[in-house]
């Protein structure tokens, strides 16, 4: 929007005053530059979703993450992959039904 206003004439700091933004904070957005963190969890987030596209999205977190580790030599951790596939909106397969505790057909212990 500031971009926008200074295009038709207005300098930055009209701009700024017109919509209500700092003019620091502008300045710092217009020339943030993405840190190693940002970077790495780019690259991720490709690798997880190409991962997930070629396993037809059966794979779970836990599998994603032995896949980056085992084919691209990529060390990860589940948590920030588990993070990544949230934010991309990935989902996989539920596992299998977990097994319920049953009560005991072993007869109740004998008292004398």
């Amino acid at each position: 929007m500031v971009r926008g206003l200074s295009h038709q004439g207005y300098s930055q700091r009209r701009a700024c005053d017109a919509i209500g933004l700092d003019r620091s904070t502008y300045l710092r957005h217009n020339h943030h530059r993405p840190s190693n963190r940002e970077i790495r969890h780019v690259l991720l987030a490709e690798a997880i979703s190409e991962i997930n596209k070629c396993s037809h999205g059966t794979h779970g977190k836990l599998r994603i993450t032995a896949a980056l580790e085992i084919e691209q030599v990529i060390i990860v951790n589940k948590k920030l992959v588990w993070k990544l596939m949230r934010q991309l909106g990935l989902r996989c397969l539920p596992g299998p039904p977990r097994a319920t505790r049953t009560s005991s057909t072993r007869p109740p212990p004998r008292t004398s």
